[in-house]
């Protein structure tokens, strides 16, 4: 009995060292998981597959292990052309993260306010060649089917961020084209690509019905997947069609086309199309990027 009574003070301080210790586990864990990551983009960095993941752009430290580990894998954008150089603002990144469901306030975007991406130069194909030059002689132009996948997505994700986000409240700024959105428009998006203009209208207007058209067919595939991902498959159809095809569809409320009509060999051709598939008293909407006149640099 001496000895039991003896021992049980020893066995009291074991199980209190013991929960202690799990108790400090936990206490260190909680600290950790609370704690928000510090992602500190580079100003340049190499990338040589197809895709851009923040691990590449960025360090990341603190907040959870597992948090850091997620993160690292989230890809930012695709990776530019071989030979080629993309940049990258911090903006961009953090519109991603949010949108792989890292909430502000877990994480912190520091360092370089923008990134360099460059790839590794690959040779154009000897097909690549051919219809270049042909096209150089000949003054037509290469089927955006001959650069491949590669340029499909890196195009695609170039524009989804500006479509999804900010496409809706800037067409709200227009009276005219707001009251019609608002009112449930009947809307044709020539040349839709991968499909995020035409997904970024229905989702920031629910009333409204999509058609996007593209003639790139695996281009419309992806657009329709992407659709069933958003929700939005039920107010928005995809087709494989020519901008100028007079067999188009008409009687559209809004047509738009979004950087689409300078890669176009015969622009007036789509235009006057599209001019013919709107309903009395429709609008077309024609959205390019401002650029400056270099020839009327040069002249000056």
């Amino acid at each position: 009995m001496a000895t039991g009574t003896k021992s049980l003070p020893l066995l009291a301080m074991l199980l209190l060292v013991v929960c202690m210790g799990a108790g400090g586990d936990q206490a260190a864990a909680a600290a950790d998981g609370a704690a928000a990551a510090q992602v500190r983009l580079r100003p340049h960095c190499p990338v040589d597959g197809d895709d851009i993941s923040l691990e590449t752009l960025a360090d990341i430290a603190g907040g959870h292990s597992q948090q850091r580990r997620d993160m690292a894998r989230v890809v930012i954008a695709a990776a530019p052309l071989p030979g080629h150089t993309r940049i990258i603002d911090a903006d961009y990144v953090a519109v991603r993260l949010r949108q792989s469901g890292f909430a502000a306030g877990t994480w912190r975007l520091g360092g370089a306010d923008r990134t360099a991406v460059t790839r590794s130069h690959q040779s154009v194909t000897p097909r690549q060649l051919r219809e270049i030059a042909a096209a150089h002689v000949g003054g037509g132009g290469v089927p955006w089917d001959t650069f491949g996948d590669e340029m499909r997505r890196a195009q695609g994700d170039i524009n989804r961020a500006v479509h999804e986000q900010l496409l809706g409240p800037w067409l709200g700024r227009v009276p005219d084209i707001r009251s019609s959105l608002e009112a449930g428009a009947r809307i044709a998006d020539i040349g839709c690509g991968h499909g995020w203009s035409s997904i970024g209208l229905a989702a920031a207007y629910p009333g409204v019905t999509v058609d996007g058209y593209d003639v790139d067919a695996p281009s419309i595939e992806a657009a329709r997947a992407h659709a069933v991902e958003a929700g939005v498959s039920d107010r928005v159809a995809f087709h494989v069609a020519d901008a100028a095809d007079p067999a188009l569809d008409d009687g559209f409320d809004l047509v738009f086309t979004f950087e689409m009509i300078h890669d176009l060999p015969d622009p007036a051709a789509a235009l006057a199309n599209m001019k013919r598939m709107c309903a009395p008293g429709g609008i077309v909407v024609i959205a390019a990027s401002k650029r400056k006149d270099r020839d009327r640099e040069q002249r000056d």
